[in-house]
């Protein structure tokens, strides 16, 4: 109607954009327009999430899904892989081989020894090594077994020399004692028995040095000087004496 001729109650503002057919603009979308399509419908010019120039998204997503992540079942073999072969490779080093054959020693020893040992019948467990070379040899093969592969395994020398105190074969006992002391010096065993090996071999200054750095106050050197004694070496038993007064 012309302007005129509108009622009242009729609305004289221009028509909101999009609705009916005057001159502003369409919704988007709505309609065959001049408006830009919605995204994925009809032939347009606009982008495509359906067929044609791209790949759908659930396909995309489905890829995505389908392809083996870093950390699933690929991620996780490619790790114990790589686990498997640097174990292989410290096994084949000497020092991990000689740790085993030390370890293994000592096992053959402790069995050998606890399988006999019962006080008071043995009233020191030298007189059990003493007594019983011919069992201690497996362990005592393992120990040089180990040091052949690592001739400083602190735990190959410090035994060795043990048993070979027991057995009265002191050089060899001195010089396994000073290696398994050299290679790991923190030991406190080491550094008694090492002790021990001077004494008896007349360096009482250097066992006192020694023993200075040792608790001993379990009793540990009174028994020794009393072994020596036992097994008919008095000379011994003095120096022993003497190095434990002089600390």
């Amino acid at each position: 109607r012309p302007p005129s001729l509108r009622g009242k109650g009729e609305n004289n503002s221009p028509p909101r954009v999009g609705e009916g057919p005057g001159e502003g603009s369409p919704r988007v979308g709505e309609g065959p327009g001049e408006g830009s399509p919605r995204v994925g419908e009809g032939p347009g010019e606009g982008f495509s999430h359906g067929a044609g120039t791209g790949a759908t998204v659930e396909g995309s997503l489905g890829a995505t899904q389908d392809s083996p992540s870093p950390g699933g079942r690929g991620g996780r073999g490619a790790k114990l892989l790589v686990a498997s072969c640097l174990l292989f490779v410290l096994a084949l080093l000497p020092g991990t081989r000689a740790m085993f054959q030390a370890n293994l020693g000592a096992l053959l020893q402790t069995r050998t020894e606890l399988l006999v040992y019962r006080w008071p019948e043995w009233p020191i467990q030298d007189a059990v090594r003493r007594t019983r070379e011919a069992e201690l040899r497996p362990a005592m093969v393992r120990y040089a077994a180990a040091l052949a592969l690592d001739p400083a395994n602190a735990a190959a020398n410090r035994r060795l020399g043990q048993i070979e105190l027991s057995l009265g074969r002191y050089d060899a006992a001195r010089d396994h004692l000073a290696a398994a002391y050299a290679a790991a010096p923190d030991q406190r065993a080491t550094r008694q028995l090492l002790g021990e090996s001077y004494a008896i071999a007349g360096d009482v200054g250097r066992a006192a040095a020694l023993w200075r750095t040792v608790d001993l106050s379990q009793g540990q050197i009174p028994l020794r000087v009393w072994w020596y004694s036992s097994i008919g070496e008095p000379a011994r038993a003095e120096r022993m004496q003497e190095a434990f007064e002089t600390r």
